[in-house]
């Protein structure tokens, strides 16, 4: 009797084996945990970026890790990804940018990064201050700074606005601005950015007046090791953005940021976007 019994038993757990396999298969995808290397520029934003992507990685149903790897020049990260090194950054979206990396197609700010705001040197807000549209701004024949190769130079130029474009290190543009004799009167800075910037660099200002506005937004970009994620990521990244995670995380950590600045009480000034 016992026999039977213990035959049976292993029978009924042969049973249940075959029967939890057969509808729930163990996949090396569920099983693997993927490890996902970023870094940052230093400019600000990482801690929205990084908890934007934490949190909708929630809602998938593989296992990633990410894993950061501290604050690096922009060119170094570029190269980084291109190389293999780093598996994603978030990147000011472009044509150039969409062909070298595999871009996951979700917009990351609402476009709040195409809202641009100007570093100038101290004492020199008036000269703005009765300035309502872009044909005013042109008429004062301000000089912009800018990094090479920034995609804010396409805008300049494709607006016909003067600016200069400076070689190596971008960061001598604040001194350049400060000395007011280098052909530079003002700086174009992100929401995120001007603020720790201004406090950074006490001698500049921060114009209080305008806003400058283009269509473009940051995207997360995937080296090629990482690619075969670019569904994965835009699945749950949609979801974050319809089902106002992406708003709520905003507001959680540049709500303060745009209160400081006026943001809603600035002139807009519109600037065609170049494709």
């Amino acid at each position: 009797m016992r026999k039977k019994i213990y035959v049976l038993s292993v029978n009924l757990l042969l049973f249940i084996f075959l029967f939890i396999m057969f509808y729930f298969p163990i996949t090396k995808a569920s099983a693997e945990t993927i490890r996902l290397t970023y870094a940052e520029q230093g400019s600000g934003g990482r801690s929205y970026f990084f908890e934007l992507l934490e949190t909708a990685l929630t809602y998938s149903d593989q296992s990633i890790k990410l894993e950061h790897l501290g604050v690096m020049p922009q060119n170094r990260i570029y190269q980084m990804l291109i190389d293999d090194r780093l598996s994603l950054n978030w990147l000011l979206q472009s044509k150039e940018r969409d062909t070298i990396f595999t871009p996951v197609e979700v917009d990351l700010t609402n476009g709040l990064i195409g809202h641009r705001i100007l570093l100038i040197p101290k004492g020199r807000q008036s000269i703005y201050q009765n300035v309502k549209t872009l044909d005013d701004f042109k008429k004062l024949n301000k000089v912009g700074g800018f990094g090479q190769n920034w995609f804010d130079v396409a805008v300049w130029k494709y607006n016909q606005l003067p600016y200069i474009e400076v070689q190596g290190a971008w960061q001598v543009i604040y001194n350049m601005l400060n000395a007011e004799n280098r052909g530079i009167d003002y700086f174009s800075r992100g929401i995120f950015e001007i603020l720790p910037e201004a406090k950074k660099h006490p001698y500049l200002d921060i114009e209080s007046h305008l806003v400058f506005v283009y269509q473009r937004d940051f995207r997360f970009y995937l080296s090629k090791n990482a690619a075969h994620l670019k569904k994965s990521l835009e699945e749950v990244l949609l979801i974050a953005k319809n089902n106002g995670l992406m708003e709520k995380l905003i507001q959680k950590h540049w709500k303060n940021d745009l209160d400081a600045l006026g943001f809603n009480q600035r002139v807009k000034l519109i600037l065609n976007t170049p494709e």
